[in-house]
């Protein structure tokens, strides 16, 4: 044991001594790599060759010993010190978004953008300056508007239905359904009932298409009294265009006196409609009848009154 010391100690004395490297001037590289992959070129010296072994040494006491690595971070960690002065020379943090970027992102701001975006484009296309799906500009899109109107307008003056224009024909208005004999004569209350047919005269010269009736309303008056002697409904017919039409008019004649003994409509259909005795003349009466017209296409609805002056009853009543 002691000859293999000795043996040591003597070769450790032959061997020259290494000055530090501080004292060493112009210490030339020991190792000189060129053309490394990074692109730059590589030298070691004794210094860095001394370096990377105390590095070695020290990343293998780390590796062997893990928990060593974290308490060596810890006491490398800053004092407290260094610590609170990098923090004092960080800038403070600002709001996320300034007020103007918050309205900004509000609907009610995005709608006023919205608007004013168009309002400028709108100016913009009013000036030439713009132009709506390439190619229409102010004065083609007038045109085109223009002639799509005054198509438009002809289309619809044939395609719209009229209203056409009624009127009661002159001779035998009313007729009585079945027959004259069908008047009845009620006691209590007092009153009379029978049924007709109206007829009436429709012109729909001015139409370029069938009219289709979708309500057609009459009432008949009974002029002497303002009473409502008859009513009648009618719909779901059609009438031809350019020509002129016979509509019937279904008809209910009704009326109930106030009183036992009869009032006066109830007295002038008696005595106007009364059993007709050879040599005997009955009275006529005065009429009103009042028509309201519907035309399915077409706004609102039609009034028209016509008078029936000196009608003669076409009922007879039993003897």
């Amino acid at each position: 044991m002691s000859s293999k010391l000795a043996d040591s100690l003597q070769r450790n004395s032959m061997r020259p001594s290494t000055p530090p490297a501080q004292t060493r001037e112009n210490s030339q590289p020991l190792v000189s790599m060129h053309s490394s992959p990074s692109g730059y070129d590589m030298t070691f010296n004794e210094m860095s060759v001394q370096d990377m072994q105390r590095a070695s040494s020290s990343d293998m006491h780390r590796y062997s010993h893990p928990w060593a690595s974290a308490s060596e971070d810890m006491l490398r960690s800053k004092s407290p010190d260094e610590s609170e002065a990098d923090l004092l020379d960080v800038p403070p943090l600002g709001p996320e978004f300034t007020k103007e970027e918050h309205e900004q992102m509000t609907r009610k701001y995005k709608r006023r953008a919205w608007r004013k975006r168009r309002r400028e484009a709108v100016v913009s296309w009013s000036k030439g300056r713009g132009r709506v799906a390439r190619f229409c500009g102010p004065k083609v899109c007038v045109a085109c508007t223009f002639a799509f109107l005054v198509v438009l307008g002809v289309v619809l003056y044939f395609v719209i239905p009229r209203k056409p224009t009624l009127s009661v024909v002159s001779k035998d208005p009313i007729k009585p359904v079945p027959n004259k004999g069908a008047m009845t004569v009620t006691t209590s209350p007092t009153g009379f009932n029978m049924n007709a047919t109206l007829l009436l005269h429709a012109d729909n010269s001015n139409g370029w298409i069938p009219s289709h009736v979708s309500d057609l309303h009459v009432d008949v008056e009974l002029v002497k009294t303002k009473d409502k002697v008859g009513s009648g409904d009618l719909s779901g017919i059609s009438i031809a265009g350019r020509k002129e039409s016979l509509i019937h008019v279904p008809l209910t004649f009704s009326h109930k006196s106030l009183n036992a003994t009869g009032d006066d409509a109830q007295l002038a259909f008696t005595q106007a409609c009364a059993h007709l005795y050879q040599g005997t003349e009955r009275p006529s009466l005065n009429l009103n009848v009042k028509t309201t017209l519907g035309i399915t296409g077409s706004i609102g609805k039609s009034k028209a009154e016509f008078p029936l002056n000196n009608w003669a009853c076409p009922f007879e009543m039993p003897n």
